[in-house]
C-alpha cells in the first residue's frame, strides 16, 4: 500500500488567509493525494506536543517553535517577527509581496484623483511598514506625500477607547479628502468605525482601502470595506506542489519562497468615490449613491439637492466628461454586480430591490450594458469575488 503523507496545517482558520492557504493545500490533496492531516481546531489547539506521536512529514505554521524534526517545517511570517525562522535558514516559507500590495493600492487612489494621502499600521509588525512604505514610494513618484500613523505596539497597546482618541485626533488632523491605506483589514475597520462615530463621510471625506480582502471583515462594515484581494488559494496550491516535490525526494529544501501576489482590488463602498473640487456634482453622486435601487432620472438628482437641472447637466459635462444619466447607469450597474457577486440573492429578487417589474427586465437592462446575463455574470464571477 502506497504511504499516506502526514500534514499538519497549523494556522488559524479564522482568518480568510488561514483558511484560503489551507484550503490551497486540501484541494491539491484531492487531486494527487490523499494525505492525511491535522488541524488545531478548539478542542486539540493546545496539544501539539501530540504531533510527535503522530510523526508528521510536514508542518504549515506561523511558529518555528512548532518544528518537529525531521519533518519538512513550510513557514508564513507571523505577526511579531519579520521572518518566522533564522535568517538563510532553508526552510521554505509563503511570503507577501509587499511591494506589490503598496503600487496596487497607490494606482487605485490615484484613479480616483485623490491627492491626500495615509497609512495605518502597528508599530511592531515589519512587513506591514513595507507595504506602507511602498505605498508611500509610488505616491511620492506621482508628487504626493504619505502620512502615517502608527498605533501603540500589539503586547502593550491601549485600551480601545484611549487608541480611538488618537485615531480622531490624527484623522482631524489630515486634510480632506483623503485616501488611507490600512495594514490589514481589521486595522481599516477601526479606522471606518471610528471615523463615522465622529461624523467623518466614507468615503466622501475619507476613503478606506483595507488588505487580505476577508469577506467577514468587509461586509460587516457599513459602508461595506474595499480592499486587496490576494490569491491565497493559488498560493496554498504552489506550496502543496512544492511540498510534495519536498516530500518525494524530488527536491530539497533551500529557502524556497511561495510569494503571494494581489490579484485585484474588491471596490466596496468605502472607495467607491472620484474626487472632485465641486461641490454641486459631490451632493449629487451622494444622492445617487444613496438612492440608488431607486429607478432615477436627471431631475430626480436635480430636484433632490436643490440645483436646476440644466446646472447639473453641465457641470457633469464640463467636469466629469460625462452625463448625469451614465454616473446613475454607472452606480446601478455596480451594485447589481455586487449583489449578484456577494449575495445569494435569486435574480428575480434582486430585480424587485431594484424596482424592475421581472428577472427578465434586469435581465434586458442588465445585458445591455455588459454584455452577459446576470446569470452569467454571477456564474463568472462568483468564486473570485470580484
Amino acid at each position: 500500500m502506497q504511504k499516506r503523507n502526514k500534514v499538519a496545517l497549523l494556522l488559524e482558520s479564522s482568518r480568510e488567509f488561514g483558511r484560503a492557504l489551507m484550503n490551497g493545500f486540501i484541494k491539491y490533496s484531492h487531486l494527487h493525494g490523499p494525505w492525511h492531516f491535522y488541524m488545531p481546531t478548539a478542542y486539540r489547539f493546545k496539544r501539539h506536543m501530540n504531533l510527535r506521536d503522530w510523526h508528521p512529514d510536514a508542518i504549515l505554521t506561523r511558529d518555528f517553535k512548532n518544528r518537529i524534526l525531521p519533518a519538512i517545517v513550510f513557514g508564513i511570517p507571523d505577526y511579531n517577527r519579520e521572518d518566522p525562522f533564522e535568517p538563510r535558514s532553508a526552510w521554505p516559507r509563503i511570503i507577501g509581496d509587499n511591494e506589490a500590495y503598496g503600487n496596487i493600492a497607490a494606482e487605485h487612489f490615484l484613479e480616483k484623483n485623490f491627492y491626500n494621502f495615509a497609512f495605518c499600521t502597528y508599530p511592531d509588525l515589519p512587513f506591514l511598514f513595507k507595504r506602507g512604505h511602498s505605498f508611500e514610494k509610488r505616491l511620492s513618484e506621482a508628487g504626493f506625500s504619505c502620512d502615517f500613523y502608527v498605533s501603540e505596539p500589539i503586547k502593550h497597546k491601549r485600551s480601545w477607547t484611549v487608541e480611538q482618541k488618537k485615531i480622531i485626533e490624527w484623522l482631524n488632523n489630515l486634510p480632506k479628502p483623503v485616501g488611507i491605506l490600512a495594514g490589514t483589514d481589521d486595522i481599516a475597520l477601526g479606522i471606518l468605525e471610528t471615523s463615522k462615530q465622529n461624523d467623518f463621510r466614507i468615503p466622501e471625506d475619507i476613503a478606506i482601502l483595507g488588505l487580505d480582502n476577508d469577506p467577514f471583515i468587509c461586509e460587516m462594515a457599513s459602508p461595506a470595506l474595499s480592499s486587496i484581494a490576494i490569491d491565497f488559494n493559488r498560493g496554498g496550491l504552489e506550496a502543496a506542489q512544492l511540498l510534495d516535490r519536498l516530500m518525494s525526494g524530488e527536491e530539497v529544501m533551500d529557502g524556497q519562497k511561495i510569494v503571494l501576489k494581489p490579484s485585484h482590488i474588491v471596490t466596496r463602498q468605502s472607495t467607491d468615490i472620484t474626487v472632485v473640487n465641486d461641490s454641486t456634482i459631490v451632493e449629487a453622486i451622494r444622492f445617487i449613491r444613496n438612492n440608488i435601487k431607486t429607478p432615477l432620472q436627471a431631475s430626480d438628482v436635480a430636484n433632490g439637492i436643490g440645483v436646476s437641472r440644466s446646472v447639473l447637466y453641465r457641470r457633469f459635462s464640463s467636469i466629469l466628461g460625462r452625463s448625469v444619466y451614465d454616473e446613475i447607469k454607472n452606480f446601478r450597474i455596480k451594485e447589481i454586480r455586487r449583489f449578484l457577486v456577494e449575495s445569494d440573492f435569486k435574480i428575480e429578487d434582486i430585480a424587485i430591490q431594484f424596482g424592475y417589474e421581472s428577472g427578465a427586465h434586469i435581465a434586458r437592462y442588465f445585458r445591455s450594458e455588459t454584455g452577459m446575463t446576470p446569470k452569467q455574470f454571477r456564474n463568472k464571477h462568483k468564486k473570485a469575488g470580484s
